[in-house]
This record gives C-alpha cells, structure tokens and sequence, in this order.
C-alpha cells in the first residue's frame, strides 16, 4: 500500500511532537472524571435545575386543601353550517363546575 509522503511526514511529525513534549505540559490532563466536574460546572442547565429545585423546595405545603375547581363549557350536535341552537333539537349546551373531594378521613 502506498502511503503519500506527505502523509508519511505528518505522522512523523505527530509522533515527534507527541514523545518530545514535556511531562508538565499534560499535568493538567483531560480525564473522564475532570470533564464531567467541568460540565456540571459551567453547564448554566445545571444551574437553572438547582434554581427551580429551590423554588419548588420554597412553595408552602398545601396539605389539607382541596384541589382547584374545573369549570366546563360543552356544546354538543351544533350544526356547524348555521351554529345555530334552534335549528337541531338535539342541539345541547352544556355548563359544568366540578370539584374533587377526597373520601372522608383521607385528609391529612
């Protein structure tokens, strides 16, 4: 197989480069460990995951409360050509408020 000799040059001048480089220039080496410590500590993500953990952690405990009400609208068979109410009988519409409340004794 013929290697070009520019080839031939540049991995020649790698393996120069790379046996007579000094000891104290790969002393702050990267390793695995070295770079996760660096992404987790200039990842701004990471920080915005602390700041919403705190914030989350700082919200009073709502024990004892009942969840929020729901309120629906509903219209059913509407003839979409008119929308008018009056123009099916079935025509249906329809106002909801509900509101969750836990079986009894299961209050905290």
């Amino acid at each position: 197989m013929h290697v070009p000799n520019k080839v031939r040059h540049l991995l020649a001048l790698a393996a120069l480069i790379s046996v007579a480089t000094p000891n104290w220039l790969w002393a702050d080496e990267l390793t695995l460990t070295r770079a996760e410590a660096l992404a987790l500590q200039h990842n701004p993500a990471m920080a915005a995951v602390t700041k919403n953990a705190e914030a989350m952690a700082a919200i009073p405990s709502q024990a004892g409360s009942l969840p929020d009400p729901t309120l629906s609208l509903n219209v059913m068979n509407l003839p979409v050509d008119t929308f008018s109410t009056t123009q099916e009988a079935m025509t249906q519409l329809q106002l909801g408020v509900t509101q969750a409340i836990p079986f009894p004794g299961s209050w905290s």
